[in-house]
């Protein structure tokens, strides 16, 4: 019997979504990322006893991440085998709520254009900083626009895509537990890239493999999210060609292996050059230039960048949906076919999550 995981997975992502868009983010001393960097730097403490290496960084970040994606795992098991199925997706997709973040990412960069729809620069160069890690006080407006924009197409892909995609492959593979333990993995992966994942003396081997961990999980969300923001913007009426040529030109013009795919495909719809000059602090650092200047950089582009990030949020989850269904339909197909020309029975005790596909 095929069961309706993509029905499943469809309310998961939009309890998710609800959840989301209801709450908002809890504040930072209840949000449980808060709770696992602090665990964290527990955890680095301990290992750096042991040296500054790469081998110590590494039990670190595994230390790190596995009691909170088993959890998530245990969790939802408990759910679902006291509470049954219902209770099993509600409880995951909690877990994928504390994973990723498309209503945050709106209400921060709406800050940033309700400060400079009134004029307000200091105001939204502090709003700003709340996205970025640059000298934010340095920038005129044209300059909080471009950062503004950079940051919600960077952030689409780890704080939207990524989670969207392994919280649907830990579906896949293991139902409503795997969801919320696949997302919780990536979203604590992303947040070791954030602390250790730096090029300096202290985290250049110890943060190595939480680095190089977070490229390897974004590679295939960063390359599925250009088409997806490229239809995105066919929807919302932007440049959909520019997004899909930009995004396909300039993908390899980032330090990130990652990141350009995204912030190229944005640059491209709005018509913007991102990149280029940035402070951290004093420190001046000339970035790739991504994207054509077709457009003036006015505060309106933070809106249709907030919006084309909504949208690919919502076609990149309906698009993982529709792959559920197609491979659910497939496998159905050819469990008839094999069926009708072998008369070998199956084993009893079979079980595929991909698809429920109990035998």
């Amino acid at each position: 019997m095929i069961e309706m995981i993509p029905s499943e997975l469809a309310l998961a992502f939009l309890l998710a979504f609800i959840i989301d868009f209801v709450f908002g983010d809890p504040p930072n001393r209840f949000h449980p990322i808060c709770f696992f960097a602090k665990f964290a730097d527990f955890a680095e403490k301990l290992f750096r006893k042991t040296g500054n290496g790469f081998i110590p960084g590494a039990f670190a970040a595994a230390v790190s991440i596995a009691p909170f994606a088993v959890s998530a795992y245990i969790l939802v098991s408990i759910a679902e085998a006291r509470l049954g199925g219902n209770a099993a997706i509600l409880s995951a997709s909690v877990f994928l709520y504390f994973s990723f973040a498309p209503a945050g990412l709106a209400k921060h960069a709406q800050a940033v254009l309700d400060r400079l729809r009134n004029s307000d620069l200091p105001g939204a160069s502090k709003s700003l900083s709340m996205m970025v890690g640059r000298n934010t006080q340095r920038l005129d407006q044209e300059g909080l626009v471009k950062a503004c924009v950079e940051s919600v197409a960077e952030n689409f892909t780890d704080g939207v895509a990524s989670p969207l995609f392994y919280a649907s492959l830990g579906f896949a593979l293991f139902g409503a537990p795997g969801f919320a333990a696949f997302a919780v993995l990536y979203r604590g992966a992303n947040t070791l890239d954030s602390m250790w994942g730096k090029k300096n003396e202290r985290y250049l081997r110890f943060g190595t493999l939480a680095a190089r961990f977070d490229d390897i999980l974004n590679f295939i969300p960063a390359r599925l999210a250009l088409p997806i923001v490229s239809l995105s913007a066919l929807l919302r009426g932007l440049d959909w060609k520019n997004a899909f040529r930009i995004g396909m030109r300039d993908s390899d013009k980032h330090e990130s292996p990652n990141s350009a795919w995204t912030e190229a495909a944005f640059s491209g719809a709005l018509g913007l050059r991102l990149g280029g000059t940035a402070f951290y602090g004093d420190r001046k650092v000339e970035h790739p230039e991504i994207g054509e200047a077709l457009e003036p950089a006015n505060p309106d582009k933070i809106r249709k960048a907030i919006e084309l990030m909504l949208i690919s949020s919502f076609i990149f989850a309906a698009t993982l949906i529709a792959f559920a269904a197609a491979s659910s339909a497939s496998v159905e197909i050819l469990r008839s076919i094999w069926s009708a020309g072998h008369t070998v029975a199956f084993p009893k005790r079979i079980v595929f999550h991909f698809n429920k596909f109990k035998l």
